[in-house]
């Protein structure tokens, strides 16, 4: 990959990985303390993008061009993981961090409490559901794809994203 390549990959995907990367760790952070997330998510997506862009960089004579995008996504995913298992956080539940307050509209209204709905049924799902929907569901990414950014094969790509909308009906259901 020329450097021409690798700035057009960066600016094409980093927004991409960057969201990918919160909203996983929003879902993932806990506050042991007071059992709500707090700001440092962002901080360490962030951080975690940086050193996936500057592994992409220092691997850029091997990886073509066509594959720098699932390769960045690879590198982040791992190394997300990574800082999970480092500072050992709970991914169990998240509480509300945000009161909407001052809401005029009704649509409005109901659209953020859908979408905090559907974000507290998604914090419920086990980290390798959770992250096959979003690449799936909220990205765009086909089921190659994210087999090679989670390193699952298709088929179990395809098995938990199964399981994992059925799980989140049951979780919707219930709530």
């Amino acid at each position: 990959m020329t450097d021409k390549e690798y700035k057009d990959t960066v600016m094409q995907i980093s927004d991409r990985v960057m969201r990918f990367l919160v909203k996983n760790l929003r879902s993932s952070r806990m506050n042991t303390d007071t059992g709500l997330c707090s700001g440092e998510y962002y901080e360490d997506a962030r951080d975690i993008l940086q050193d996936s862009l500057i592994t992409l960089w220092n691997n850029k004579t091997d990886v073509e061009f066509a594959k720098a995008k699932s390769y960045l996504f690879t590198v982040a995913y791992r190394n997300m993981l990574n800082v999970l298992k480092q500072t050992k956080i709970r991914t169990d539940r998240i509480k509300e961090m945000h009161n909407f307050h001052d809401a005029k509209a009704v649509g409005r209204e109901t659209d953020y409490d859908n979408k905090q709905l559907i974000n507290r049924a998604m914090e419920q799902l086990p980290e390798n559901m959770r992250s096959c929907l979003l690449l799936k569901d909220w990205e765009g990414y086909k089921t190659s794809e994210i087999s090679q950014i989670t390193g699952i094969s298709e088929q179990n790509v395809k098995i938990t994203l199964f399981r994992a909308r059925k799980k989140l009906r049951e979780i919707l259901k219930d709530m």
